[in-house]
């Protein structure tokens, strides 16, 4: 019997336990600002019900914003609870993740 370690993906930053995109290493923060608040989610960081946010795919960093920003609202669009969330939504901001500069408003 074999005892080889499976190894794990690392992101650049070092993070271990990442899927796809990363908080520290994706490129955009896309955000969604509800209508009535409803389907805020708890913030981690604040303590607080915040709107929720989403990263982009780590290997989309070298994209511009918009084509960053198509390729999420398309892959949003295909999955029930991000879809509901654009139902609810009055306006989508996408940060840069590095300095949170907003860089693009869409009403939606």
């Amino acid at each position: 019997m074999s005892t080889t370690k499976k190894k794990t993906k690392r992101c650049p930053c070092g993070n271990t336990n990442i899927s796809r995109f990363c908080h520290k290493c994706s490129k955009y923060k896309l955000v969604f600002l509800l209508i009535n608040d409803q389907g805020k989610e708890f913030s981690a960081k604040t303590g607080r019900l915040a709107n929720p946010a989403r990263y982009n795919f780590v290997k989309d960093n070298k994209l511009s914003v918009q084509e960053v920003a198509y390729k999420m609202l398309e892959r949003f669009k295909k999955t029930t609870k991000e879809s509901t969330l654009l139902a609810n939504s009055r306006k989508i901001i996408i940060y840069s993740n590095p300095n949170g500069q907003p860089l693009l408003n869409m009403d939606v």
